[in-house]
This record gives structure tokens, C-alpha cells and sequence, in this order.
């Protein structure tokens, strides 16, 4: 109802259309995603910091439909379109970082430093790329500078609860266990009693601690209640109890991330460094890394744009605590250090009677505990990568441009491991490569050396990429004409 003296207003609304220009990087050129052939996903920068990490492979993890992240804890791999059906094996995508190819992928990437990561999931990529997109392609565009000075840091603290023996590694309890190894052994399925002996020139292979005292008891070297009393002490230990009390620990990891750029009329740099202490949820395994990387964008003339750009890594990493799969051998039953602090004899390399029955015949002693040995080793990788990349860009006149471009890489590793003379491996080099008699129960030659034993081991990898790039790119009213010539020499 309008009243008499009432303002009306007719209020109309016209229609139009606003499209958010969306552009998909393909390593080799840019272009708006309505013309982009083939499946493509996008994560900005935004995204990624809004989720710390260290590394970019976990910073991505659940973010791109299709992409699965494998392993942890620094040995992440990522498959962009499933296992190969040949190999049944993780392989990892191509990796391109600002127009480049790169050969260790996405190791030396700094999430921090990251603008935009494009997915290249289908076949498409091959028109591009080739036979090395058969696992998807990753394009990285690193951030570019802004006018004026900026300086950033920024830094994290990252505790994670001890690793989940259930979940990790769910097992039989120690009472199913030793009732399943019963069951094999009365069945002759595994470990008949005449697989494994006390002799030195016997089968002297290892066998669990249930099976020994089977094969002791069968033998008559213990009688049937020394052998119940025995088997019902086992039923009460939980391995879970000395494993996360001697091998495992909370996982703590520290980020600190310094960011510097700077933009002119005619240059902007950027400069980024970042340090990461990563304490593993493996007691006496941890890693250090300092990761630098230095970009410079000059104008020279209206018509000539020279880039330059560096990264270098330096990374050392303590590799000497357990492992999961160490974790994984060890029985239900099995303990790591008894009532009295004391190391327990393990299951090692060899049969536990002919251990005990050659104690102090060889030169040194042959039982084997799992935390004695990772106390006497020292396993360290050192790892250092270089990164450089130039680029001449011409602008020849409207719409056409000529880019030469050129890439080098250097990586090394250093492995040290060092095996002191208290080491299992050692000792059990020394005991097996003697002269002994049987007969008088003596060793009369060593060929191992008596010390601590250093192994030592490099890798080298060298990679250059040299490119040429053409590229005519002009609107004339509705339409718009693209297209370009590249070409490409590599190593690796």
C-alpha cells in the first residue's frame, strides 16, 4: 500500500557478466584456463602457508584431487595418476620450476617461496612435455618481488605424539604369538628341529625365541617345566613397552623462514633462507638443512629483460636410530633392556644355542640387542644441491617475444657410516671371517682387522637445460592469435 505523499522509486537492474581471469602455467607458456587442454589443479600461495611445513610435498598433501602422498618423514613420494601398472612402483612427476625441468624434484622447494603450483594430471601433458610426463607434471611459479622494500620471518614449532605402535604395526599379542608358533612348529610347517643347530658347521640361522625353546625342549637340553615356566613369562611382556620407552620419542620440528624483496622501475630481487631442525620420532636420528635461494629480474631496455636466479642446499642427516622396519622384526615378546638395565639377547643374525654355546671361543661376543648397536654406529648423509638458472627475454615488436634460457644443476651426497668396534656388524665381520678348529675350539687367524670400520660412499649428479622459446600472442577484436616455437637440449 503507498500512502498519498510517498516517494516512488523504480530501481532497475542490468545485467552483466564478470569473469575472474584464471590462468593455468604450463612451464612453457600462460594461458587462460578456458583454453587449457586436459585436467588441471591449482593451489596459491595463500593456501599452502595457511598449512606450515617444511616441505612442499606435505603442504600439498589433500589438497589436489588424485594426488596421494607416500611415506613419511622425509622420504615422501607423490603419484599424481595412481601406481604404474609395469613396475607397480611410486614414481614421482616432472617437476618444473619457473619454465625449468628440474632433477631432484620438489626437494629444494621452499613452500614459503611458492606463488602458485599447477597440477597437470592427463595425457595432454605429453604435448608439452613428453614421455617425461607420464606421471603428471607439477608446474612451480615462484613469488616475484614488490615495489618498495619488504622483509618477513616467519617461524613454527611442530610436537607430534609418539609414533602408534597399534596402528603402525598391529600384530598378534605375545600369547597368540607363541600359540601360532606352536601350532607351525608341531605341524612341521616352519623351523623343523633339524633346520637350525648349535654347530659351528651346522644351519645356525636365527629363529624367535618361542621356536628356540621348541627346539630346545624337543631336543631334551630343557625339561617340559622349564620350558612352560619360560614360555609363560613371555605371554607377559608387550614389546610396545620398551620399544616407545628406548627407540621411540616425540617428533619435534623447528622452521625459521627469513624472506627479503625489493622492486624498482627497472629490477626487483628476491631473497629467501630458511633453516629446519627436524628431531625424528626415531630416538638418535634427526636432520639439518639450510635452504637459500636469491632471484633477480633487470630491465635492461624497453625491449630486454635479463633474469638470474640461484638455490643451494645444504642438509646433514642422522640416520643411526631404529627404523619401522627394524621395529617390525622384533616379536611380541621380545625386550630391549631387562629388569636389572642390562641389554637382552635379541634375535640377530644367527641361531641363540650356537651363540651361546661359542661364547668366548671367538674373538668377540655374537648376540645381538637392537639398542647396543644402534648406540654403536653413526650413520650421517650429507647432501648439497645447486640450482642456477639465466634468461634473455626479447620483446621484438607487438605480441612477439624470443626467450633463450639456460639451466644448471649440481647435486652431491656424502654418506659417512660409521660401525664402531662394539657395533654388531662389526663384530660379526671379525667372528665369521676366522681360521678355527673345530676339534680344539680355537681361532687361530682373523682376516677383520680388530677397530671400528668407516664405510664410506658418494653420488654426483650433474644436469644442464638450454632453451630457446618463440612466442607470437596478439587479440585482433574478438579473436586472439597464439602460438610458438620451442625448442630444448638437456642432461641429466
Amino acid at each position: 500500500t503507498v500512502s498519498k505523499g510517498t516517494n516512488v522509486y523504480n530501481v532497475e537492474m542490468l545485467t552483466d557478466i564478470v569473469q575472474l581471469e584464471d590462468v593455468v602455467v604450463t612451464g612453457y607458456q600462460t594461458i587462460s584456463k578456458d583454453r587449457a587442454a586436459g585436467a588441471v589443479s591449482i593451489v596459491n600461495a595463500t593456501e599452502i602457508q595457511n598449512r606450515p611445513s617444511v616441505d612442499i610435498i606435505s603442504a600439498m598433501d589433500g589438497m589436489f584431487a588424485g594426488l596421494r602422498v607416500h611415506g613419511d618423514g622425509g622420504t615422501e613420494k607423490l603419484t599424481i595418476r595412481g601406481i604404474s601398472t609395469m613396475t607397480m612402483g611410486v614414481s614421482n612427476p616432472l617437476v618444473v620450476v619457473d619454465g625449468f625441468a628440474v632433477e631432484d624434484g620438489l626437494e629444494s622447494i621452499n613452500p614459503n617461496d611458492v606463488e602458485t603450483v599447477h597440477i597437470l594430471k592427463d595425457a595432454s601433458d605429453a604435448s608439452i612435455w613428453g614421455a617425461r610426463s607420464s606421471n603428471g607434471v607439477v608446474v612451480i611459479t615462484t613469488k616475484r618481488a614488490k615495489k618498495g622494500l619488504h622483509v618477513k620471518f616467519n617461524s613454527f614449532v611442530s610436537i607430534q605424539d609418539k609414533i602408534d605402535l597399534e596402528y603402525t604395526n598391529p600384530i598378534a599379542s605375545s600369547k597368540d604369538a607363541l600359540r601360532w608358533e606352536k601350532y607351525l612348529w608341531d605341524n612341521n610347517k616352519k623351523f623343523s628341529s633339524f633346520s637350525i643347530s648349535k654347530d659351528v658347521d651346522g644351519n645356525n640361522n636365527p629363529a624367535t625365541l618361542g621356536i628356540t625353546l621348541m627346539n630346545m625342549r624337543d631336543l631334551g637340553r630343557i625339561s617340559q617345566s622349564d620350558y612352560n615356566q619360560q614360555i609363560s613369562r613371555l605371554e607377559q611382556i608387550d614389546y610396545k613397552d620398551d620399544v616407545s620407552k628406548y627407540l621411540l620419542e616425540n617428533a619435534v620440528v623447528q622452521n625459521y623462514d627469513l624472506s627479503v624483496n625489493g622492486a624498482s622501475d627497472r629490477n626487483q630481487y628476491v631473497f629467501n633462507v630458511r633453516y629446519t631442525k627436524d628431531q625424528s620420532s626415531f630416538k638418535y636420528s634427526n636432520n639439518r638443512e639450510i635452504l637459500a635461494n636469491f632471484r633477480n629480474m633487470y630491465s635492461i631496455t624497453r625491449w630486454l629483460d635479463f633474469n638470474f636466479s640461484i638455490m643451494t642446499k645444504f642438509s646433514k642427516s642422522n640416520n643411526s636410530g631404529a627404523s619401522l622396519s627394524d621395529i617390525k622384526s622384533i616379536s611380541p615378546y621380545e625386550r630391549i633392556i631387562d629388569d636389572n638395565g642390562a641389554y637382552t639377547k635379541m634375535v640377530g643374525s644367527h641361531y641363540q644355542e650356537f651363540i651361546d654355546d661359542v661364547n668366548g671361543v671367538f674373538p668377540k661376543d655374537w648376540n645381538y640387542n637392537l639398542l647396543q648397536d644402534i648406540k654403536s654406529r653413526e650413520l650421517i648423509t650429507d647432501r648439497n644441491s645447486l640450482r642456477m638458472q639465466t634468461s634473455l627475454n626479447f620483446k621484438l615488436f607487438k605480441g612477439l617475444t624470443y626467450e633463450t634460457k639456460f639451466q644448471y644443476e649440481l647435486y652431491k651426497t656424502e654418506n659417512n657410516n660409521y660401525y664402531s668396534e662394539d657395533s654388531y656388524y662389526v663384530r660379526d665381520q671379525i667372528n665369521k671371517w676366522v681360521d678355527y678348529d673345530e676339534a680344539t675350539r680355537k681361532v687361530s687367524k682373523l682376516y677383520v682387522p680388530l677397530g671400528g670400520q668407516l664405510l664410506k660412499g658418494y653420488y654426483t649428479n650433474r644436469a644442464y637445460n638450454f632453451g630457446n622459446q618463440l612466442k607470437y600472442n596478439q587479440t585482433f577484436g574478438r579473436h586472439e592469435v597464439t602460438g610458438g616455437v620451442f625448442t630444448e637440449i638437456s642432461s641429466g
